[in-house]
């Protein structure tokens, strides 16, 4: 029995490295930017701290820590996120098809525009209770049959009403956490249909949501009326 190797071809060798090249810069730059950020964040995060208690005159230290453990959590998810996106592209590069590799792991992953938080306030307002006008703008579009039929879309991926075989869903955005993005709002809305929800800081444990303070519930309609 004769066996017969056929030897690549130059071009396909040339393709075969271009590939290797361009997985090892992707990697490179990856470890590059961690190593940046692992050196530029502490001295930001010092320089904020050291204005902060310049302004209130004087040592605070339950600031310092509040900053350092914000600042450490924020610094560790932008680590994870450039370095999940690397892994990404090097294996798309390589060919890969992770969509069939995260579902193995029993993750899924749905972008969901219409939930995306940059909306703008409108004139006539009725959640002037948000002196933020980013959050009065998703306020008021929580108000739309657009945001009714996304969220009802989010829960029913949720599985809600729930069963034990639904998985747990995570929403999640660009800020660390919840009292600076929009999904604070998001969790008010998914609250006022009966839906618990907690949030993500970090390795710890949960914190189950709370209705924002001044919210008020309608049925399903969350508004945030200005305090009287």
């Amino acid at each position: 029995m004769t066996t017969h190797f056929t030897l690549p071809s130059s071009a396909q060798l040339y393709t075969f490295a271009e590939h290797i090249v361009r997985i090892i810069f992707i990697l490179l730059v990856a470890w590059i930017i961690t190593r940046i950020l692992n050196r530029w964040f502490p001295r930001l995060r010092a320089h904020i701290v050291k204005q902060m208690l310049a302004q209130r005159g004087g040592e605070d230290g339950e600031l310092e820590k509040r900053a350092n453990t914000i600042g450490g959590i924020i610094r560790r998810t932008i680590a994870v996120v450039i370095w999940i996106m690397a892994i990404m592209m090097a294996l798309k590069d390589a060919g890969f098809d992770i969509g069939p590799i995260l579902a193995a792991a029993g993750i899924v992953y749905a972008h969901m525009p219409a939930l995306g938080g940059l909306r703008h306030a409108r004139p006539d307002s009725i959640n002037t209770g948000w002196q933020n006008a980013s959050f009065r703008g998703f306020a008021d579009y929580m108000q739309t049959s657009a945001f009714a039929a996304a969220i009802a879309e989010l829960l029913a991926m949720a599985g809600q009403p729930p069963s034990p075989a639904a998985p747990m869903t995570a929403v999640m955005c660009a800020e660390a956490v919840p009292w600076r993005c929009h999904r604070s709002l998001i969790a008010d809305a998914a609250l006022a249909r009966g839906v618990a929800v907690e949030h993500i800081l970090g390795p710890g444990p949960r914190r189950p949501a709370r209705l924002t303070p001044f919210a008020r519930v309608d049925g399903e309609q969350v508004t945030y009326p200005a305090l009287c």
